[in-house]
């Protein structure tokens, strides 16, 4: 089933509603000691994807992309970019607090993986902005799949690893 892409208003308005829901279970935590078995929900994969193909089309990651044409990869890549007969494969990844994430072989395969890092963005409603990691040709730096952290990945990659902070409510 071909996925739809998500405007910018319904995905600052999923983001309200994960933000409700991460209180949820805060407050519940705090209320009760067996709600720490409760684990705060994965961020689904439509929102990142969406948002990463809005900022592609924006031009405002991976910026020597010009002229290419982002859509929805199915099972080839989560998003695939072309233009005239080259294909470019981009995977995204997505954190929040944990900074935690596992690169397979579709990852490390891709020419970019996008690893948006929402931090305490869903903890607190105060905070508007996100880190977003471009990772050039990953399989450079990892030749078989690895769980690694944000604070790793950095100092795996060094200077080759570009990071923009993204204020969600400029979009």
């Amino acid at each position: 089933m071909p996925r739809n892409l998500m405007s910018i208003q319904d995905i600052k308005e999923l983001n309200k509603l994960l933000r409700q829901v991460f209180e949820f279970i805060t407050n519940l935590k705090q209320e009760n000691r067996l709600a720490n078995k409760i684990k705060y929900p994965q961020l689904p994969s439509i929102l990142t994807e969406s948002l990463a193909i809005h900022l592609l089309k924006k031009k405002m990651i991976i910026q020597n992309l010009e002229g290419f044409d982002f859509n929805f990869g199915g099972r080839t890549a989560d998003i695939l970019g072309t233009k005239n007969s080259k294909t470019i494969k981009i995977e995204v990844k997505a954190t929040a607090k944990s900074a935690f994430q596992y690169f397979g072989e579709k990852d490390i395969s891709a020419d970019y993986i996008l690893w948006f890092h929402f931090a305490e963005f869903y903890m607190n409603s105060e905070d508007t902005n996100i880190e977003v990691y471009t990772i050039q040709k990953p399989g450079d730096y990892f030749q078989t799949p690895v769980k690694i952290t944000l604070s790793k990945l950095k100092q795996v990659i060094e200077t080759n690893l570009e990071k923009i902070d993204l204020d969600i409510n400029s979009l």
